[in-house]
């Protein structure tokens, strides 16, 4: 007994004694030197030479990354266009209940599916029962904050009191993404995010597994497919 104790002492002691030097080395500011600052803007200007500057330049560049990478796009210019297009992916898909996630931009299409299908927010759902409900869903509504050209990206940020199971637990998510929330690059997205922003969640196309044969799997680790629905509000 008193071997198991100075056992069960000494894995304690040492926890500790790595969790101190985990804290004392965050507080350690970094040696290496910071870039020069030339090579920012550099970075910056040889992004923007290679991504168009207009609006719907910018948009063909997302829709074709978009597609390079198994995603769907779909463009509207009404709340009413994107509901109908949703009513019938949730009639192909059979379900009756969708999950929803997101900032509530999308609340005044989410109303005009309201007698078609049962809405629930995942955050609201007590613990025990939110992983199981959300995973047993066949279709989740997202929307997002930013939309990245360039590489056919979604962004996300995250608080304390959002749930990222929508995010990758259904087999279809549909995020709707509005014109103004289009940007060139990366670079230009961590530009516009604020420095109190902690989390973000970045996706890029459905989930893409290549086995040992090289054969492309979709849905394997999280949606098997990815519709965008693009309010194209000119």
């Amino acid at each position: 007994m008193s071997i198991s104790l100075i056992i069960i002492q000494n894995n304690l002691e040492s926890r500790t004694h790595i969790l101190q030097n985990i804290k004392q080395s965050l507080e350690t500011p970094s040696q290496l030197p910071d870039d020069p600052e030339f090579v920012e803007k550099r970075i910056k200007e040889k992004l923007e030479a290679h991504t168009p500057a207009t609006a719907e330049s910018l948009t063909d560049l997302f829709q074709s990354e978009l597609q390079n990478v198994a995603g769907e796009f779909i463009a509207v210019s009404t709340d009413k266009e994107a509901a109908s297009i949703i009513e019938n992916i949730i009639r192909e898909s059979g379900a009756t209940t969708v999950a929803y996630a997101g900032s509530g931009r999308a609340q005044s299409v989410l109303t005009l599916l309201a007698d078609n299908c049962t809405i629930i927010r995942p955050e609201q759902l007590d613990a025990p029962d939110k992983v199981a409900t959300v995973a047993a869903l066949a279709i989740t509504i997202v929307d997002i904050d930013y939309a990245i050209a360039d590489s056919g990206t979604l962004a996300i940020l995250f608080n304390k009191t959002t749930s990222t199971l929508p995010y990758y637990l259904p087999e279809i998510v549909i995020a709707l993404v509005w014109r103004d929330q289009l940007v060139r690059h990366h670079f230009e997205l961590f530009e516009k995010i604020k420095e109190s922003a902690k989390n973000m969640l970045l996706f890029t196309g459905p989930s893409r597994t290549a086995d040992i044969e090289k054969i492309l799997i979709l849905g394997a680790h999280g949606p098997r497919r990815l519709i965008v629905i693009f309010r194209d509000e000119k």
